[in-house]
Order: C-alpha cells, then structure tokens, then sequence
C-alpha cells in the first residue's frame, strides 16, 4: 500500500512539473523587457518558478523528481532528517513548489506533536529545569494556564528606586524562559513565553523557566505548562 501511495505522489508530481514547465515556456514569449524570470501557477494557486530555458527546464524537473523520490524514501526509513533536507532542496531549484511547500509543512505539523510533557514553575523561585533539552531546528510549542501573584515590596527613602536594566524587557510578572546550552560560559538570554508561545530553537540546550521578577521570594502561586514538540525527555 505504502509502495503504491508513494508512486502516486511521484507521479503526481511529475504531472505538476510538466504542466509548470509548459506554462513556463508559453509564458517566454511574453516576457517583458526587464528580462523577469517567468512563473507559473500552480492548481492551488501558488506560484512555481521556472528557468525560461527549456533545457534548464528540464534539468530543474530531473532534479525535483529525483529528490522527490528520495525524500520519500527517507520518510519510509523514518529519517525525516533526511527527507526534510530533499524537500528543502527542492525549494532551492523550484521556489513555492506547492508540493515540497505541503511536505515540510506536514513535517514540522507531526514535530509540534511528536512529545508531551507538563510541569509546574512556582512564582516563588528562580530559574526551574522544564526536565527537557531542546534540540536545534526543532520546533515546539510552550502553554502556560493559572494565575500567580506578583508583588514587589521595597523599603524605598525620596529618591524612590531604579528599576534594574533586567526587568525592562518583559511585562513583571510574565513566565519568561531560557535555554542553556552545555558549555555555556556566559548567561543565555531570556525570552517571553507569556500564556503561548511557539519557537524553534536556534541551537540545543536545556530549558528552563521563572517569574519575571527582580525577587520572586514574596510572590505567590504557580504556572500549569505544557510543552510539545520535538525534544529530548531529560532527567
């Protein structure tokens, strides 16, 4: 079954790049005299864009069948590594090809679900280990639902205080996060969860999560946080 769904999609796309490069050619002739590239459109309406060469032509549609064929071997090998890398490439040769578009949009869709994991970050103290590492390149997403109190008490005289440079970047009180990275010899700098937020981070490490606050030893309360995607379960 799998054999014949994957010699569907070949297929398919073969007859998507065939009626691109024909519209390419019919759209030579009418190329204007800034010397544009022509495009074609594809049935969803997105657009494909072709060498006005028909030889190039040729060789841009050899190549995306080729990388087709192997992107879909990786995915039957469950290397979507791999098969993430093919249908990237085959954006390179053929922008918005429609067809590698859907692919890693379906990827990074079945990466946000791939791992589950709760925890609970407590207003009262600092930095708490999530219990997962990110990994580079990998999607997920953080929700955070409750309520927990902020409260800053200052014994101030007329001058009143400054506020900290690190407590000007975020709303006080939001769930802020960072990931550490072993190795790391300098603070890594911490991003706004809020109550959503999706990221894929740029390089791997470990996450972990607080209050923002200067001294959240007189706050109250806690965070329920689930986080999903792709990452490694830590100890």
């Amino acid at each position: 079954m799998k054999r014949t769904l994957t010699g569907l999609s070949i297929a398919a796309l073969t007859i998507t790049l065939a009626a691109a490069a024909v519209a390419a050619q019919k759209g030579k002739n009418n190329r204007n005299g800034t010397g544009a590239t022509p495009t074609s459109a594809s049935a969803d309406g997105d657009k494909m864009e072709l060498a006005a060469d028909p030889q190039l032509q040729k060789i841009q549609m050899k190549f995306v069948i080729d990388a087709a064929k192997l992107a879909k071997d990786y995915e039957r090998k469950n290397d979507i590594e791999g098969a993430r890398s093919c249908y990237e490439q085959i954006l390179r040769v053929v922008p918005h090809h429609p067809e590698a578009q859907k692919a890693l949009e379906r990827i990074r869709g079945e990466e946000l679900t791939k791992e589950r994991k709760k925890v609970l970050v407590k207003a009262t103290e600092g930095w708490q280990d999530a219990g997962i590492n990110v990994l580079a390149d990998r999607p997920l997403t953080i929700h955070a639902e409750g309520t927990w109190t902020f409260a800053m008490k200052q014994d101030l005289d007329a001058d009143g205080m400054e506020i900290p440079k690190d407590l000007k970047d975020f709303n006080l009180g939001c769930l802020v996060g960072k990931i550490v990275s072993v190795g790391d010899t300098e603070d890594s700098k911490p991003f706004m969860i809020g109550k959503e937020v999706e990221l894929t981070p740029e390089k791997p490490g470990r996450l972990w999560m607080r209050m923002y606050d200067y001294d959240p030893s007189d706050n109250k309360g806690l965070l329920n946080v689930e986080i999903q995607g792709t990452f490694e379960k830590g100890k």
